[in-house]
């Protein structure tokens, strides 16, 4: 029986996918890379003895009772829209605080930011006290 000689293959290995996938890899690690080189730096900030005024924000205070007090003065829910666009116009600032218990349904805070946000609010803030653990540290 008369066999064919086999020539030997010339095989390559095509690394062009490789080189690819390893350069989408460096740019989505070079892009989701947090940059915190300022908060490397140790400094050490000059003290003043007469310490600067902090700026007031309106504050709006949802009880678990779902009391609502604006800057210290109660709320009903229905007068909220008019109450907080009052304030926004008198204020001039553009951010509010919103401090609600704990117990209180997150959809009753969405509708207060909601509220908040129609009356020309930009920035809304949620206030919360610190971790007790955190404090520690």
């Amino acid at each position: 029986m008369l066999f064919r000689e086999k020539r030997p293959r010339n095989i390559q290995l095509d690394i062009t996918p490789i080189v690819d996938m390893v350069f989408n890899l460096l740019i989505f690690f070079a892009l989701s890379i947090n940059f915190s080189s300022a908060a490397s730096i140790d400094l050490v900030l000059p003290q003043t003895s007469i310490p600067a005024p902090a700026p007031r924000a309106p504050v709006i205070q949802i009880s678990r009772s779902l009391e609502i007090v604006v800057d210290r003065s109660a709320v009903d829910y229905d007068a909220l829209p008019g109450v907080v666009a009052k304030v926004r116009r008198s204020s001039g600032d553009s951010c509010i605080i919103i401090m609600a218990d704990e117990t209180v349904n997150h959809g009753f805070v969405v509708a207060v930011m909601d509220i908040c946000r129609q009356a020309g609010f930009e920035k809304i803030s949620i206030s919360a006290r610190m971790h007790q653990a955190a404090m520690r540290q």
